[in-house]
Order: C-alpha cells, then sequence, then structure tokens
C-alpha cells in the first residue's frame, strides 16, 4: 500500500526513533497525551535520538499538527511493537496531571485528523469500544479503524481521563464526517445535525423517529458503535448546529448507557409527588387501558429502583415549577469547568506571566 502524510501538517520535526516501514496496514489509531501545554515544535523536540520513544503526528495546544515520524514507518509510542506496526500514533498537548485535559483546539485538530487519516486509508468509520479485550481481539473489516489507547498495553494513564472519556464522542464525530463524504477542505459539503436521541434498542429509537416525524421534521436514525441515534437538520453552518440542548426522554437503562459513554450528560429524574399521585394521573387522562396503567407502573417501579444514579431528582408537583428548575439545572450545566478549558488554560497563562505587581512581564 501506498502510504501519504497528512495535509494538515504545519511542520517537520523528523525523529529518527523508529522501526522503518510498517509491516501491517494502517487499521488502528492511537491518540496519546503529551503531558504538557506544548506546541506542535515541542512536542516534535521531545524524541531526539536515544529517546526510545517518538509518534506519528503532535498536536499542539493551539491545535497546529507537527510531523514527526511519516505514516507509512512504525512508531515507538504504545509500549506494543503489535499495536504500534498497525496504528497511527498522535500525542496531543495536555495538562500535567489527571484527567490531562486538553484545549479545544486539540480536541477538534485531533478530530480533524482522525477523519483525514481515515479517508487516506480508505476507511469509512471509526470504532470505540471502551474495552480492551473486544478492541484487541476485533477484526476490523476493510473499511473499518479502531481507536486504541496506551493504557492497555503499560501500567499508564495514557490518554489521561479526559480524553478517554471523549473518545466515543471522537469516533462518533469521525464517523459521523466520514458517513456525509466531508472534505476538510470545504467546509460548504460539511453537514451538522443535531442530536435528539440515543437508544440501545432499536425499537424505542423508531418510536423516537416517529414522534419527531409527525411534530414535521425532517429527521433520520443512523446506527453508530452499536448506538441508534436520532439526528435532525443539516446545516452547512456549524454555529447553526451549535449550542443546542438536547433532552432525551429514555428509559432508566438506556439512561445509564448514554451516561457511560457521554460522562458529561445531565441525568434529571423527573417524579410526581407520590405513587398514588401517579395511578391518578395516569387513570384520569382516560386514553388508556388498565392493562396499559399497570404496566406504566410496573415500569415506574422498576426505573424508581435505579433514580440514585441520576444527578438531579425534580418533583412534578407543580408544572410550571418542574419546568422552571428543569431550566436552571440545565443552565448550571453549562458553567461546568470542563466545558470551559480554553478560558481557564488562557486564564492560567495569563496569570503565570502577571509580575508581583499584576503587570505583564516583558
Amino acid at each position: 500500500m501506498e502510504y501519504t502524510n497528512s495535509s494538515l501538517v504545519d511542520c517537520e520535526i523528523k525523529s529518527p526513533n523508529n522501526s522503518g516501514r510498517r509491516t501491517h496496514d494502517i487499521d488502528r489509531i492511537t491518540p496519546h497525551c503529551v503531558v504538557g501545554q506544548l506546541s506542535a515544535e515541542g512536542i516534535g523536540s521531545c524524541f531526539p535520538q536515544g529517546k526510545e520513544a517518538s509518534c506519528n503526528y503532535g498536536i499542539g495546544k493551539d491545535g497546529r499538527v507537527c510531523l514527526i515520524v511519516d505514516e507509512a514507518d512504525r512508531s515507538w509510542c504504545s509500549s506494543s511493537e503489535e499495536n504500534d506496526q498497525r496504528a497511527v500514533t498522535i500525542e496531543c498537548a495536555s495538562d500535567v496531571s489527571e484527567p490531562y485535559a486538553m484545549t479545544q483546539d486539540v480536541y477538534n485538530k485531533l478530530i480533524k485528523l482522525c477523519v483525514d487519516i481515515c479517508q487516506r486509508n480508505g476507511k469509512t468509520k471509526l470504532l470505540w469500544f471502551a474495552d480492551k479485550s473486544e478492541s484487541l481481539n476485533y477484526i476490523p473489516k476493510s473499511k473499518e479503524m479502531v481507536l486504541t489507547v496506551h493504557r492497555w498495553f503499560a501500567n499508564k494513564s495514557c490518554p489521561g481521563n479526559w480524553l478517554y472519556e471523549r473518545l466515543s464522542d471522537v469516533a462518533d464525530r469521525v464517523t459521523e464526517e466520514l458517513s456525509v463524504g466531508n472534505s476538510l477542505d470545504d467546509s460548504s459539503k460539511i453537514a451538522y445535525q443535531v442530536q435528539c436521541g440515543v437508544y440501545s434498542e432499536k425499537v424505542n429509537a423508531e418510536e423516537q423517529l416517529k414522534r419527531i416525524k409527525n411534530a414535521g421534521f425532517d429527521v433520520f436514525m443512523k446506527k453508530i458503535n452499536g448506538m441508534y441515534k436520532i439526528q435532525i437538520g443539516a446545516y452547512n453552518v456549524k454555529e447553526n448546529a451549535e449550542g443546542k440542548d438536547v433532552i432525551l426522554e429514555i428509559e432508566i437503562q438506556g439512561a445509564l448507557k448514554v451516561k457511560k459513554r457521554f460522562p458529561d450528560a445531565l441525568l434529571l429524574f423527573v417524579t410526581p409527588p407520590s405513587a398514588e399521585e401517579l395511578r391518578r394521573r395516569l387513570v384520569g387522562r382516560g386514553t388508556e387501558t388498565l392493562e396499559v396503567i399497570n404496566a406504566r407502573l410496573a415500569r415506574a417501579a422498576e426505573e424508581a429502583s435505579g433514580m440514585e444514579a441520576y444527578d438531579y431528582l425534580l418533583i412534578n408537583d407543580d408544572l410550571d415549577r418542574c419546568v422552571e428548575e428543569m431550566h436552571q439545572l440545565i443552565q448550571l450545566q453549562h458553567r461546568k469547568t470542563s466545558y470551559h478549558l480554553d478560558f481557564l488554560s488562557k486564564m492560567r497563562e495569563d496569570l503565570y506571566h502577571l509580575d508581583d505587581k499584576g503587570f505583564a512581564k516583558k
């Protein structure tokens, strides 16, 4: 196979630390945390002769990319010869301690670089299993690429929990861009969609699909990494799709699976003030049979056993107040520090450069 390097590269600092031509086709991508908010050039300088370590690419804290070992060659990055023979390895600038958080520029460029790697190697899907045994024993189909992590091959936390918890999102976004035939050089071809449902069971996804379609929206269902996703919209301007809070009404098993894949998801358990009030409301509607009502009550009892797994409990004894409390909790979620890492990183850097009189150091 004829290998090429990424056109996203901004600089080259070649390391002599490599094993030459790969002995396995590329079917894995392994992102790492470099442990330091370094520039692209800074990462490239980390692998001089004698270091016995290297990587294919480095992504600096501002999102610039450094080519360190040609993609055709095996780098020394994952503490596993077998993995490095088949993986493109990417060191990403990060904080120096767990969870080794990365800037949004790094995260966005990692996704773009993964899309580019997949496209040039003839892949249309990036998979993340979140399980060592399943990932390493899986035989990818010809159009599939698999994400792996350094911690599976050595006693390390790499790539850090910040990125590890987001690898499902990385796989989904890369696969999404590949599925709509995006070109990294032509933003007019990019289709950004708003997700409004994630389900482990197809029948539940189909119910949500029907509800949204009946409301007059163009809606799509896609199966990505084993989950059924309901999406609406196709925006060629990213800002038109961003900033939207997506509310999922799903059963407790589905909610917990979403939380596992998306740790930042906010789980709200909405309940009437009492079991008797729930029964009264169901009967009072006059739209459901006794069999359906009993089934709903049984399901409520089952879900109540898992209430402690949710982030907040909302008592729906006054609808307007319940809606307002839900809105306040969602707005509060927006202020989580994990959503503002760029600001925090800049604040730390600016404070570091102030002298004891509060003026910027020269």
